[in-house]
């Protein structure tokens, strides 16, 4: 397994992180839940957000992972394009898999509920037994 994937495949199932977005040219950061589903990575949030007009003008996102003592890495920044998810069928299967999603949208059919595919092209990571940082890239 390259350590692309092999980092990914370490990220926990869900994990509430600093998601950065572009609004001109400043940086916009605030806290989102990502989910890791078969190796990808997906926020939902509402249609009107201010982030999604900002991942519509430029889709590039950052988040960063920080971990605890036990993790081989101290942090690991992931970086890419954000893709709105069109797909009735896979926006349902989010749905109805996350409970907490029902406390903002009463069906996936709700039109302000939008999943994001957040696709991953370059991560940097810090080892605990390096000091500098490393990057890594999709392709």
């Amino acid at each position: 397994m390259n350590e692309f994937k092999q980092i990914i495949t370490q990220l926990p199932e869900m994990a509430e992180t600093p998601f950065a977005t572009v609004f001109g040219k400043e940086a916009r950061v605030r806290i989102m839940t990502i989910l890791k589903i078969k190796e990808k990575l997906y926020i939902v949030t509402g249609k009107q957000s201010n982030k999604i007009n900002e991942l519509v003008e430029n889709s590039s996102f950052e988040t960063c992972y920080c971990f605890n003592e036990e993790h081989p890495y101290w942090n690991i920044r992931l970086r890419g394009k954000a893709i709105i998810v069109e797909d009735p069928a896979f926006k349902t299967e989010m749905f109805n898999s996350i409970e907490w999603i029902k406390h903002y949208w009463d069906k996936p059919e709700h039109p302000l509920f939008t999943v994001v595919e957040c696709a991953v092209d370059e991560i940097e990571f810090n080892r605990k037994d390096k000091m500098e940082a490393e990057i890594v890239r999709k392709y």
